[in-house]
């Protein structure tokens, strides 16, 4: 007799989703801010030189949306992108 089984893999790290709007890593933060609203905290945390471009900085930003079911979830943005999702436990 064999047995099968199936998982289904989903990586949390690279979706958040907000009602029942999903969005990736890759999104643009006009997006997220339409879907979702303005974040609780919204905070300028950098600069970096843009990619192959010595001459243009890109604005790295943080927005803390939350509580969301006992999280908050932290999304930065380099140059408007959204480059990592974070979820924090509220204490």
């Amino acid at each position: 007799m064999m047995v099968i089984l199936l998982f289904s893999v989903v990586n949390y790290a690279q979706a958040f989703t907000c009602g029942k709007k999903s969005f990736s890593l890759g999104d643009l933060s006009f997006e997220i801010l339409i879907g979702c609203g303005e974040p609780a905290l919204r905070e300028i945390i950098g600069y970096r030189l843009a990619p192959g471009d010595q001459r243009r900085e890109m604005v790295i930003e943080r927005w803390v949306y939350g509580p969301i079911k006992g999280f908050y979830k932290v999304l930065t943005f380099e140059g408007g992108v959204l480059v990592k999702e974070d979820s924090i436990i509220k204490k």
